[in-house]
């Protein structure tokens, strides 16, 4: 990974939250962010591709997201019975 410049890690230290997801039963919502913030972040809802339901599939994209200072909500959805339709 760089030390600086693109594709370097930003400034900040990344912190979660989680709780149960109220719509997908036994599934967690999860919150990254970073840590100790005092001001307001931009967000981005991650929509998981492909039926994955646990955000360690991906979590080096959204701890470098956060790194650089965005919120990561992370919220599972079911994918069994669904259809391209």
């Amino acid at each position: 990974m760089p030390k600086t410049e693109y594709g370097s890690d930003g400034n900040y230290q990344v912190a979660k939250i989680s709780f149960p997801s109220p719509l997908y039963s036994g599934k967690n919502v999860e919150i990254f962010y970073p840590k100790d913030i005092t001001s307001p972040k931009p967000v981005i809802f991650y929509s998981h591709p492909y039926g994955g339901e646990e955000s360690a599939y991906n979590i080096g994209l959204y701890e470098f997201i956060v790194k650089k200072g965005y919120v990561v909500v992370f919220a599972p959805y079911p994918t069994t019975g669904a259809t391209v339709d």
